[in-house]
């Protein structure tokens, strides 16, 4: 097999092994047309960036989920967001300018995974 190919080989299967092992955050930008998706669905405990794109100011308000209310965010301010743990759904809206359902939306938090990390083995030693 050509030397190229193995290496670019060998990249993708270490980006799809590490794929999970971090979280990465989603990015909702808001601009003069709204929120740029109105429904999203991310994992519990996973991040959520709001960028303003637009020329004035926004807030994200929301009445489910408190820990995603932000500051007003300034033209180009961004504010990320740890969301709660699911399952769970937020809506959330611009406190700013409500002006119709393009400036608002939800996000379906997913139920956390198993994962064995997350454990507490309180009690076990090994023989």
């Amino acid at each position: 097999m050509n030397r190229k190919l193995e290496m670019a080989a060998l990249g993708c299967a270490s980006a799809f092994a590490c794929a999970g092992m971090g979280r990465q955050a989603r990015i909702e930008r808001i601009d003069a047309r709204g929120m740029s998706a109105t429904a999203l669905a991310i994992e519990s405990r996973g991040a959520l960036t709001f960028v303003n794109e637009d020329a004035v100011p926004h807030q994200i308000d929301s009445s489910d989920c408190s820990e995603m209310a932000s500051p007003a965010l300034q033209p180009g301010q961004e504010y990320t967001v740890t969301v709660p743990t699911g399952p769970k759904v937020c809506h959330f809206q611009d406190g700013l300018s409500p002006r119709g359902p393009a400036w608002s939306g939800t996000v379906v938090v997913k139920a956390p995974s198993h994962d064995l990390r997350d454990e507490e083995f309180s009690g076990y030693s090994l023989p």
